[in-house]
């Protein structure tokens, strides 16, 4: 009977052990798992940021300035950008414009004017007042995030600037 006992106890060890293990994986997966919607989530508020900063009435998007910034810095100190290197700090999520491993370039591109069809077909001028404004010119943007492990993730748009 003692034999049985025992025999009970270390099977039932082996599983505890077993579910023990099986759990640290799992919570690897979800951190991954997390971490990587953190950086679609940093990825999708560059984009919003990059749009925020069109000015319609004056300018060109092809002067918009480069954009480095950490998304988890204070804003009410006076730096919010990441450093200009490949290695981004600890806690941060760096948001900058351009494709993965590029710096310092402003992530916006003109595309060819016969993209997406003719221009006429494209809009309805019957309730427009006055003339059309900048041509209505298609653009291609890229943002891309780092977070402090070195992944990242990109997200490239086209937005046709002007009506």
């Amino acid at each position: 009977m003692l034999l049985l006992v025992v025999v009970l106890l270390a099977v039932l060890s082996l599983l505890a052990a077993a579910a023990m293990s099986f759990s640290r994986s799992e919570l690897g997966a979800v951190k991954n798992e997390r971490s990587g919607d953190e950086l679609l989530a940093c990825a999708d508020a560059g984009r919003q940021y990059m749009l925020a900063r069109f000015d319609v009435t004056t300018g060109s998007p092809m002067e918009l300035k480069a954009v480095n910034v950490n998304l988890n810095a204070d804003i009410t100190k006076a730096d919010v950008n990441c450093p200009e290197s490949a290695n981004v700090p600890a806690d941060a999520k760096c948001m900058r414009s351009g494709h993965l491993g590029q710096m310092s370039v402003t992530g916006v591109t003109k595309v060819e004017s016969n993209a997406g069809g003719s221009l006429s077909d494209m809009r309805d001028t019957g309730n427009m007042v006055g003339a059309p404004m900048l041509g209505g010119v298609p653009h291609k943007v890229t943002v891309h995030c780092l977070d402090e492990n070195g992944r990242g993730t990109e997200v490239e748009f086209v937005v046709k600037f002007g009506v």
